[in-house]
This record gives C-alpha cells, structure tokens and sequence, in this order.
C-alpha cells in the first residue's frame, strides 16, 4: 500500500470489517473471486461484491394468465382462485362473489401460486434475474 492507492484500501478494509464480501481479480481466469484473507495485496485489484440485484417482472398478457392457480392480495392473507380472464381483466373468486381487476392492479398488489399455496410469487413473468 501506498499513499496513492491507501483510501482504496481504507474502503476495502471497512467493508471487511462490517462483514462485507471482498474479492480479488484472478487474472488468469479474468473473473473475480472471493476472499476471506485479511491481507491485501497491492499487485492485485480488489473490490466490495455487488450485491445482486433483485428479480425484475413485467405484468402477465392476458394469455399468459394461469387460469386455476390461486392468488392473493399482499396485504391480506387470503388466496383466491383466478377463474378466467378476458380483454384486459381477470376473474377471481372473492368472499362471496365472483369479482374482477385489471393486470396492472394483480401486478402491482398480488401474487400467485401454481403450488396449492406452497410458494407465493409476484403476478407477472420473469424477465432478468441475476443469480
């Protein structure tokens, strides 16, 4: 370390301490790897992991609506069964009746099993997802 490159490492060493993954650019297999070495080397490029960034959705088309799985509002701990759809709604069973709403709305404020309830996801499809 030197003084050029010691606020770098003051960085690195803080993350550590805070329990933050470091890692270290292997270039021989030009990818990054972890570390739990508290040592630093200044020959090698270190940095904090990036944190993975969550699942990205969009709303369901109409026809990829999965007539028979069940949903539920997020705030209430209620599954319904999707009955149908049409145009630009779906059907659901409510409490007493048959009710409707929009893509958007099942999007922005329900989730959905195809498990019987055993796992809940978001009202859309996966587009992107980093793992």
């Amino acid at each position: 370390m030197n003084k050029h490159n010691a606020k770098e490492f003051i960085l690195l060493i803080q993350a550590f301490v805070e329990g933050k993954t470091i890692q270290y650019y292997n270039k021989d297999s030009s990818k990054w790897n972890d570390t739990s070495d508290s040592v630093f080397n200044e020959f090698y490029q270190y940095r904090i992991k990036p944190e993975p960034k969550p699942p990205q959705y969009r709303p369901w088309k109409i026809e990829e609506v999965p007539v028979g799985a069940l949903m539920q509002w997020k705030n209430v701990n209620l599954p319904s069964l999707i009955l149908g759809r049409d145009e630009s709604s779906i059907q659901y069973t409510g409490r007493t009746t048959i009710r409707s709403c929009s893509l958007e709305d099942i999007f922005n404020n329900a989730e959905h099993s195809t498990d019987n309830g055993q796992t809940w996801k978001p009202c859309g499809v996966l587009i992107s997802s980093e793992e």
